[in-house]
């Protein structure tokens, strides 16, 4: 038999394609051809391209099965496939290859790639553990190979590292499983924080749950993923969808863009949120802030109540059936207007806050007022619920003289003698339920 020594053919030893720096091994026993023709054959091999070399190596295959060169065909194979753009016919020929070298680095990175493309998800979750538990070992700083550069070689581990992720994360998407999905986004983000894709889904992984108390959870999560800069963080075109559909959702929950300048800046800290983080609606912090009047002042809390119903869409029927003509319990407003100028007969005031004019006080029986009042003076006063313009909002009430404190000039008791008989009241103004 012939025997000619191994050496480095063009096109036939594949070792720095399919190895590269990632899989730089010590130098492998020599090899030997079995005979010339097979030499002969193999460097036809070479020459060729395309589906011709895919012939030749077929034939080479069927004549000697058991070459010294079987990997480097195999490795022949992988390329010229992976060259006519055939994924199918070079993932099984990467399988082939692993089963002579199941530590190929390089190799098992194309199968990660491929399998599930082939619908092999088994297959791609092996290929990309493999993958993952080999990057220590490859990428150990002290067998780098001296013609690669320090960058490089952190690049190529990086790239290898991010194929093995995104094939896992794909694999657990396809599940369909937002809990599973958000595991393995949480752990994700634990390892590698800065990602505005993953913290994007992680929101959408939340939100499928459908479980309303975890949704400011999941606003934290949009919130970073739209707004994170630099590396790891989404394209221009898609940082703006994602901030429009952030604004959007949280202004539907919230029912306001309050507080989302902050939601977002705390979001560009961290990539979690605090435990039990949660955003009050603008209904519940109106709830609350009733309810803490309540206690603080209950005057203008009933006011605020009244109020609410009395521009409601009601607003005009229920003056109408419980307000007018009815007893106001004591309110305290700040004058914003008078007149006359001297000895008013009419009083504007702000109940609620100190420049919303609400409340037009009528002295009663063509009455008036000693003196005048600057604007901004608190006054205390007991009412008849007389009239109603719902916008600009506007109630009118009459007021006795006597029933009036804190205006600056003293007033004068009523005379003595017969009084005419006030008109009947209603009872006080109640909120309506």
């Amino acid at each position: 038999m012939l025997l000619i020594k191994s050496k480095l053919l063009m096109g036939l030893t594949l070792s720095a394609l399919l190895c590269g720096i990632a899989n730089a091994q010590p130098a492998a026993a020599a090899k030997n051809w079995k005979d010339r023709a097979e030499y002969d054959l193999a460097q036809e091999v070479g020459k060729a391209q395309g589906q011709k070399k895919i012939e030749l190596l077929d034939q080479w295959k069927q004549k000697y099965p058991d070459s010294d060169f079987k990997l480097d065909r195999v490795g022949i194979y992988i390329s010229t496939y992976q060259a006519m753009n055939k994924p199918k016919e070079m993932y099984e020929s990467s399988k082939e290859f692993i089963a002579l070298d199941p530590k190929n680095i390089t190799v098992i990175s194309y199968i990660t790639s491929l399998a599930i493309g082939q619908n092999e998800p088994d297959q791609a979750e092996k290929a990309a553990n493999q993958l993952l538990g080999l990057l220590p070992e490859t990428f150990d700083p002290s067998k780098k190979p001296a013609a690669v550069t320090d960058e490089a070689f952190k690049a190529q581990r990086t790239q290898l590292e991010a194929l093995a992720n995104s094939t896992l994360y794909a694999l657990v998407k396809a599940k369909k499983d937002p809990v599973l999905t958000e595991a393995y986004i949480r752990k994700s983000l634990t390892t590698n924080p800065v990602n505005g894709s993953m913290s994007f889904d992680m929101g959408t992984a939340i939100l499928q749950q459908k479980k309303v108390d975890r949704y400011p959870e999941a606003f934290w999560h949009f919130a970073r993923g739209a707004s994170l800069t630099g590396p790891g963080a989404l394209p221009d075109g898609s940082k703006k969808q994602a901030l429009d559909y952030i604004t959007k959702i949280y202004t539907n929950y919230k029912g306001s863009k309050k507080g989302l300048d902050t939601l977002i800046a705390s979001a560009m800290i961290n990539p979690f949120p605090p435990e039990k983080f949660t955003i009050q609606t603008d209904q519940e912090e109106m709830t609350i802030a009733e309810e803490e009047l309540k206690k603080t002042n209950p005057q203008l809390a009933l006011w605020i109540a009244v109020k609410k119903a009395l521009i409601g869409p009601e607003g005009e029927q229920y003056f109408k059936d419980s307000v007018k003509e009815s007893a106001v319990p004591p309110m305290k407003g700040k004058i914003i207007s008078h007149k006359p100028a001297l000895k008013p007969k009419e009083i504007v005031v702000a109940v609620a806050d100190a420049t919303t004019p609400e409340i037009t006080i009528i002295i009663a029986e063509g009455g008036s007022l000693p003196g005048k009042a600057d604007p901004g003076t608190e006054i205390e006063f007991e009412s008849v619920a007389k009239s109603l313009v719902k916008d600009p909002f506007m109630m009118t009430v009459e007021v006795e003289p006597g029933k009036i404190k804190g205006w600056p000039t003293p007033i004068p008791a009523a005379a003595p003698g017969v009084k005419k008989a006030a008109p009947a009241v209603k009872k006080a103004v109640q909120k309506k339920k």
